[in-house]
């Protein structure tokens, strides 16, 4: 359920600033936190306590993480050559991200603060650290209203 809302509200957001990829991936992350900042319960066990449930869990955690791997494919396009590594490593150091902070009595309320460096993080391999610096540091964006209805299905929740 968590990866259903989260994926659907990320993309949303994802969407609505396509085709500026960089912006787009700023803003599914900002989308990302404000979600689990609204549900703090459900960002704890998700994020959290899914380490104490055992291996189906954490098989399910890693599937949730991987739904937005895909988000970043536009990246490789124009960047220089990025490591295949940045691929899952760039999704699981932003899930890492959020776990630290709130396994270390971070408060989800808190989460929307990490949007500049959860950005940089993730833009940064494929943009270079000055141009992803620039993005993160920018205005929030506008909040998401609905996913739009061309989102091409392989990118799209459900």
């Amino acid at each position: 359920m968590v990866r259903e809302r989260g994926l659907a509200i990320a993309t949303a957001a994802y969407w609505q600033q396509m085709p500026d990829w960089p912006r787009a991936m700023r803003a599914a992350i900002e989308a990302l936190l404000a979600y689990f900042a609204a549900e703090p319960d459900l960002a704890r066990v998700a994020m959290v306590e899914v380490l104490a449930a055992g291996g189906e869990a954490l098989e399910r955690r890693d599937e949730a993480v991987e739904s937005f791997v895909s988000l970043f494919d536009p990246g490789y396009k124009p960047a220089p050559p990025v490591s295949p590594v940045a691929r899952e490593a760039v999704p699981f150091g932003l899930y890492s991200l959020i776990h630290r902070h709130l396994g270390s009595g971070g408060e989800a309320a808190t989460l929307p603060r990490l949007v500049p460096a959860a950005t940089f993080f993730a833009l940064a391999p494929f943009l270079g650290a000055e141009r992803a610096a620039g993005i993160a540091n920018e205005k929030a964006s506008p909040p998401v209203r609905s996913a739009p209805a061309t989102a091409p299905a392989g990118l799209a929740a459900g």
